[in-house]
């Protein structure tokens, strides 16, 4: 488990809590460091999220690799991070959107590809393999190739806050 506070990051394997060095400038965190979201993909690596980028944190190895703006990534706060079945990372921010990381590189999603709403609190792939997207102020969207459109739920209107989003077993998603 990994857990992300104001001192950096902390890695508990069952027994054990163990720090992990993240700052820039040794044990003093800067606003662009702060991890604010976190998450390990299918191959073990951990993303950071943060101000400065995308960070990928290889635990086996100890070695970590920032992803900034001069890589693609669109310069602004990570808010979510979340892997589809293909391998591929999708990332929101703050309020710029979403971008997506696949084959080493990024793809910008905006309102020119259907989203309504720049603030992405939800990334779900349902068990179905649709892509959704719970957004803070203008509801689900639904991934369909290379564009977005609204996922109509019937109940849920536009005036709700999306603050997260999970599919149970029996494919109900809440």
């Amino acid at each position: 488990m990994w857990i992300a506070t104001t001192k950096g990051l902390t890695r508990f394997d069952g027994l054990k809590f163990t720090a992990v060095d993240f700052f820039e400038n040794g044990n003093e965190p800067s606003q662009k460091t702060l991890p604010d979201a976190l998450y390990v993909d299918r191959m073990g690596i951990l993303q950071i999220g943060s101000a400065a980028g995308l960070t990928q944190f290889n635990y086996k190895t100890r070695r970590f690799t920032t992803l900034t703006a001069k890589d693609g990534i669109t310069s602004d706060r990570i808010r979510v991070i979340n892997e589809d079945v293909k391998g591929n990372l999708w990332i929101s921010f703050d309020v710029s959107y979403l971008n997506r990381f696949a084959n080493g590189h990024f793809t910008a999603f905006n309102a020119s590809h259907g989203l309504g709403d720049k603030k992405i609190n939800a990334i779900v792939e349902d068990m179905g393999g649709n892509l959704l997207f719970g957004t803070r102020e203008n509801g689900v969207y639904i991934f369909h190739g290379e564009t977005f459109s609204k996922f109509e739920i019937p109940g849920l209107d536009k005036g709700y806050l999306i603050i997260t989003m999970v599919e149970d077993r029996d494919k109900d998603l809440w």
